[in-house]
């Protein structure tokens, strides 16, 4: 019973409701039967044997009324398993169901029991005459099979099938299933039972004579076709030789034959395929002189033609259509899936369906290809379908994927594929002990880099243990899956312990950016050291995570900062930043410090503007004697010459602020000066020492173009 229950992985066949009912049933009473009977009690023992009967019994049943139940909803996997587990049990009970079954008039019935037979280790002598009887009217796949399955039985099968060939009373059409069966044996005893056809006492109906000629060729390899005396001349000739010469003479005209069918083949296949390159390319030539709107209504036609070739050059054009952007319309779209459902189109074509259908954008295109996963064989395509569904993971996807994440060829795109259903946020809590479980048991399997990925963004602490390990891996490639996954999972201390690795550095970054916004995890942000490939990532992480603290932390953070050397201003400033707007929500009191400190970094880095624009959001906050002078000096760097005015009017107070800006701010320096000059009347006193400043600030200018001139030029503050 075990084949038929097990769920096989590459297919999801779909058993009636009253089967399925009828197995939990069965199964319900095989758990509810005691474990080990008492060996002392004799009435336990024949109690568990009873039960072990009938539980027997219901075997039987299930498994009969599978395989004979006629309905179309029973799928052939299904029907032919429940066969197969009947040939299992050997029992005459059983062989009587499977006998009946080749009786009956369900042409599926007797296809799901000669499939039986034909997987079976070993042949079913019970059921040999059954067998034979269905040559009767045996449909061609049946015939085949049976014509495989029958020599395995010896002579007894043999005999009894000569018996229904030569058997006159029968009718033509009767006979010409055990004539066609005979020559499958291969042998010298079907060749005489042959020949006994052709020389019998009553002429043969030329039915008869014709498919004895036909079953004497497939046997022989001879090409005497449907002529009888050539035939009888070859018989007379060889009949009386030793087995061994009459072995010799037999297998030499099958060699000769079968190269002879192979050429034949061979020429076909080139004729075949120059016709068709001659047509595609006539094809070709003369759609590439159609404008776009006259291939889009030829595609259709194209993409459903029968020749390969050409469904592969629409396809191709369809690809070169959407690259430059053309709309591509409803009906091109259709033919694309009707390729993508059809069993008979070539593999890569209907991925190729696929993946075009997913450029679209199609909004059916994760539910056709899981439906395309179900029959497909192929797993080079099936790992092209699982990339696709990487790129489109849905919940309905989750099964399929499961069922290939541990094969060695397609197992990496179904990792691909489950990272992105668990990476989206979209793997359903109730779906992730049977993730987890297949997760642990592929990457068992095969260690690769995409299974360690999901092992650790899904894994549970007893497993840290080993893929701690990996993260110090020989692999860089399998190192970083592994520290991706554990960023996701949220395993902060063993990433941040690694962050100096400037391979794992970024996924150190994103477990500490994603993580709890306070102090403690902002500290241990700011603290790692990028390296210059990442040191982008970390600003952007450092700033992302402050803007997350409350306000009344922000100052703590930024005092954190102005601690550590390899913190810029800019990036504090950037950090505080948040506090500028006031949907922030935080009241001016709480914002007023942090917007002052916002302003006096801004300066320092050189955005006087937006410093100056920072202490207009403190217009209704208490006027200090150090917020008035961070207001005025903010309103002369950034040469809002009227606005600083309002704030002082007294000369020698714009022309000590000049004296300071001439030594760090030429260029700011420079504006100012005119600005005095234009605005104030100086004293003697201011006017003197205004004088010996901007001398200075000319001696500054000169040394600074010298130095440019030398090619060393002076470092120069920003302004």
């Amino acid at each position: 019973m075990s084949t038929f229950l097990r769920q096989s992985r590459r297919s999801s066949p779909a058993p009636l409701v009253s089967v399925v009912s009828a197995f939990a049933a069965l199964l319900l009473g095989a758990c509810s039967l005691p474990l080990l009977p008492n060996v002392f009690d004799p009435a336990g023992a024949a109690a568990a044997q009873e039960q072990k009967a009938l539980r027997r019994q219901r075997q039987l049943e299930v498994f009969d009324s599978t395989v004979r139940n006629p309905s179309t909803d029973i799928d052939a996997q299904t029907r032919r398993q429940a066969a197969e587990e009947l040939i299992a049990m050997d029992e005459p009970d059983a062989t009587e169901r499977l006998i009946a079954a080749l009786g009956c008039d369900e042409p599926v019935v007797i296809h799901a029991v000669i499939e039986a037979m034909e997987l079976s280790p070993n042949p079913v002598p019970g059921l040999l005459p059954a067998a034979v009887g269905t040559l009767h009217d045996a449909s061609d796949a049946n015939r085949e099979k049976l014509s495989l399955i029958l020599p395995r039985y010896g002579r007894p099968a043999l005999d009894l099938v000569a018996q229904h060939a030569q058997d006159s009373e029968a009718t033509p059409a009767q006979r010409i299933g055990p004539i066609y069966a005979l020559a499958s044996f291969r042998s010298r005893e079907s060749a005489e039972k042959l020949m006994t056809i052709l020389d019998g006492q009553e002429p043969a109906p030329p039915e008869v004579i014709n498919a004895t000629c036909q079953s004497l060729e497939r046997l022989t390899g001879l090409p005497y076709g449907s002529a009888p005396g050539e035939w009888r001349r070859w018989w007379d000739t060889l009949k009386d030789q030793p087995i061994e010469q009459w072995l010799r003479i037999v297998v030499d005209h099958l060699s000769k034959r079968t190269t002879e069918l192979e050429g034949q083949i061979q020429q076909q296949r080139r004729e075949r395929d120059v016709i068709a390159t001659r047509l595609a390319e006539e094809k070709r030539r003369y759609f590439q002189t159609l404008l776009v709107e006259e291939q889009l209504r030829e595609l259709p036609l194209l993409l459903s033609d029968a020749l390969a070739p050409l469904r592969r050059f629409a396809m191709r054009r369809v690809e070169r259509i959407l690259r430059d952007s053309e709309r591509v319309p409803e009906p091109v779209r259709e033919r694309l899936v009707e390729r993508l459902e059809d069993p008979a189109e070539v593999p890569q074509l209907r991925l190729t369906a696929a993946q075009l259908l997913s450029d679209l954008d199609y909004p059916e295109t994760a539910e056709l290809i899981t439906a395309a996963l179900d029959a497909e064989r192929d797993k080079e395509i099936i790992r092209g379908y699982l990339e696709i569904l990487a790129k489109r993971p849905t919940r309905a996807n989750l099964d399929p994927i499961l069922a290939w994440l541990d094969d060695p060829i397609a197992g990496e795109a179904a990792a691909g594929a489950l990272w992105s259903v668990i990476s989206k946020g979209i793997l359903e809590p109730e779906s992730l002990p049977a993730a987890r479980k297949a997760a642990r048991a592929a990457f068992g399997s095969w260690p690769t880099a995409a299974h360690g990925r999901l092992l650790a963004a899904i894994g549970e602490p007893k497993d840290y243990a080993h893929l701690e390990a990996l993260l110090d891996n020989a692999d860089a490639g399998m190192r970083q899956a592994v520290a991706q996954g554990l960023a996701w999972a949220g395993a902060r201390d063993l990433l941040v312990v690694r962050a100096d690795r400037e391979e794992l550095f970024p996924f150190a970054v994103g477990v500490l950016a994603s993580g709890e916004a306070d102090l403690k995890t902002f500290e241990l942000l700011a603290r790692l050291k990028a390296p210059p490939a990442h040191t982008k990532q970390w600003e952007r992480a450092v700033v992302g995570l402050a803007h997350r603290l409350d306000a009344a932390e922000l100052l703590a953070a930024d005092d954190l900062l102005a601690t550590m050397a390899h913190v810029s201003l800019r990036l504090r400033a950037e950090a505080l930043g948040q506090v500028a707007d006031p949907a922030s929500g935080d009241s001016l009191a709480h914002r007023a410090p942090i917007l002052v400190r916002l302003a006096d970094l801004q300066l320092g880095t050189g955005d006087y503007e937006g410093a100056y624009q920072t202490t207009l959001k403190l217009a209704d906050s208490p006027v200090t004697a150090a917020l008035a002078q961070l207001k005025f000096r903010a309103a002369l760097l950034a040469q809002r010459f009227d606005e600083a005015s309002t704030l002082s009017a007294a000369p020698r107070v714009w022309v000590n602020m000049f004296q300071q800006l001439a030594a760090d701010q030429p260029r700011v320096a420079e504006a100012l000066a005119a600005e005095i000059e234009r605005r104030f009347t100086l004293s003697d006193a201011d006017r003197t020492f205004f004088e010996a400043v901007r001398r200075r600030l000319s001696l500054h200018a000169q040394e600074a173009r010298r130095a440019v001139t030398r090619g060393s030029p002076a470092n120069e503050p920003p302004g």
